[in-house]
């Protein structure tokens, strides 16, 4: 019995319980908590995740994580020689899009001014009693930068380093918690409802340019930084590589592209024209060495093409985008495009991004506004979208109703129909707007060019409440931007003033 004892008691203080502690317990459950926002809340669960479950096995006592050879000595010494941070910035700069700073430089000033936070933690860390040193390794958590408060903390107070990493990752983490009410606080509704002005396009040129002179002059200012500078900068410029690069060839025209990249890209010669879809110049493609074709079932869809070109040893993809009938459907297929030319990070970002557009829109009620989409052909007829398509789906997710003449149950797979400008009259000259088609046809700019096309039109609801709009030309190439496209459609429904890179509204004259 005795012998048994003694055994229960080897256990016990072999074991982490002998030495586990209030302090242990309560950063165990920061690290539960946090992996509870993480997982069921969605709060950054890539980056979260892993510090809350680093934060379960930090506070298990007797591991020998602390003194014995291991993963986490590996770990820590990474940390105290500056390896990790400069590394966690080469991430950053790779999904970090620096376009609109390069379009507006102004909010450059908006970036320094939030910095003041680094100065309140700074002194509010001093006044709780804190030395220089540590007060300013957590005064740089103010700043809300992960690895620079890590490359900090590491220089200046080593032994808050776990504690300065854990706040300043779950800082940043929570800001869908903590800035949603906030901005409530600080905006009324109708400040919260404006549609924002798109910025310039920003060149490739750009964008290249700014990682390069970025890290020159930053460096050269402030030598000590230069490897977490650099490293950032590096990871943009890799993003800026982009996918593009990889396309070889391209079934459009440069003066049929109305996606600024890819004219751009046609401009410098890295993307050529190798023929329509549905004959392409198999020869320049072989000489290119493609060793992929994307077939789009939308444009000019031919079997045969497919046959040929996998006879000649290229392997096609025929992309089905065309058939989704929900617009984020279709823009969901950005990540097979991410997976395809191994950008995953980059296509979930982006569609996360255009969704998010769409949150406060499907959570309102419908506006009750009837809509007409459509444009005018050479004959005369009206072309217009059936009750199935994905455009009249996306006027319907912003609020609307779309007018369509089909028979919902109808089989076909075509997207639309021509009808008599008799009947579209009949059915459409009530609609509270109108949205002219310019993508397809001609690009009108004033109420006098649609009457140009039939007079009948003078007698539209929309013409003379003035709501008439059409549409730019990249709507139908920029499928990437169906969440922007929908958060437009509902301002105008709202009746708000916008500027859109897809609708514009036509001038009387």
């Amino acid at each position: 019995m005795e012998a048994f004892v003694v055994a229960l008691q080897s256990v016990w203080n072999d074991s982490g319980f002998s030495a586990f502690t209030m302090g242990h317990a309560i950063m165990m459950l920061v690290g539960i908590i946090l992996l509870y926002l993480a997982i069921g809340k969605g709060f950054e669960p890539l980056l979260l995740s892993p510090i809350a479950f680093g934060c379960l096995l930090a506070n298990v006592p007797k591991t020998g994580f602390e003194d014995q050879p291991g993963v986490m000595q590996v770990i820590l010494y990474g940390i105290h020689h500056e390896i990790f941070p400069p590394l966690i910035f080469l991430g950053v700069g790779a999904m970090t899009d620096f376009g609109p700073l390069i379009a507006n430089p102004k909010t450059l000033l908006l970036g320094a001014a939030a910095q003041a936070g680094v100065f309140v933690s700074l002194l509010g860390a001093m006044m709780l009693g804190f030395t220089v040193q540590e007060a300013s390794a957590i005064g740089i958590i103010g700043g809300a930068d992960g690895p620079t408060a890590i490359y900090l903390a590491a220089k200046m107070a080593p032994n808050l380093l776990g504690a300065i990493a854990v706040a300043a990752y779950s800082y940043m983490s929570l800001v869908p918690l903590i800035q949603p009410p906030i901005m409530k606080l600080c905006t009324t509704e109708a400040d919260r409802k404006i549609v924002m002005a798109q910025l310039r396009p920003v060149t490739r040129f750009e964008k290249i340019v700014f990682p390069i002179a970025t890290t020159i002059v930053i460096s050269l200012l402030l030598p000590p930084v230069c490897s977490l500078i650099g490293m950032l900068m590096l990871g943009n410029l890799f993003k800026e590589a982009g996918c593009l690069d990889r396309l070889s060839f391209s079934g459009t025209k440069e003066d049929g592209w109305y996606i600024p990249e890819a004219k751009q890209a046609m401009q410098a010669q890295t993307l050529a024209y190798a023929g329509k879809y549905n004959a392409p110049d198999v020869e320049q493609m072989l000489a290119g060495d493609c060793d992929l074709a994307i077939e789009s079932t939308m444009i000019l869809h031919n079997p045969e093409v497919k046959e040929q070109l996998e006879t000649c040893g290229i392997p096609v993809i025929v992309e089905h985008s065309s058939y989704e009938t929900d617009p984020l459907g279709r823009l969901e297929w950005v990540k097979f495009y991410g997976a395809l030319f191994d950008a995953e990070d980059a296509a979930e970002q982006l569609f996360a991004s255009e969704t998010a557009k769409t949150a406060d829109v499907l959570n309102e009620a419908p506006t009750g506004k009837t809509v007409a989409f459509f444009y005018v052909t050479t004959n005369g007829g009206v072309n217009v979208r059936k009750s199935g398509d994905y455009v009249s789906k996306m006027i319907e997710l912003a609020g609307g109703t779309c007018i369509t003449f089909d028979d919902s149950d109808e089989e076909n797979a075509l997207s639309t129909m021509t009808i008599q400008m008799e009947t579209f009259y009949e059915q459409a000259k009530d609609a509270d707007y109108i949205i002219y088609n310019s993508t397809i046809d001609s690009e009108l700019t004033s109420v006098s060019e649609l009457l140009q096309k039939n007079a009948l039109f003078a007698d539209f609801k929309a013409v003379m409440e003035g709501h008439v709009y059409g549409t730019g030309k990249n709507m139908f190439q920029e499928t990437t931007g169906y969440g922007t496209m929908i958060a437009d459609m509902h301002a105008i429904f709202t009746g708000q003033e916008i500027k859109s890179d897809y609708f514009y509204k036509l001038t009387e004259e």
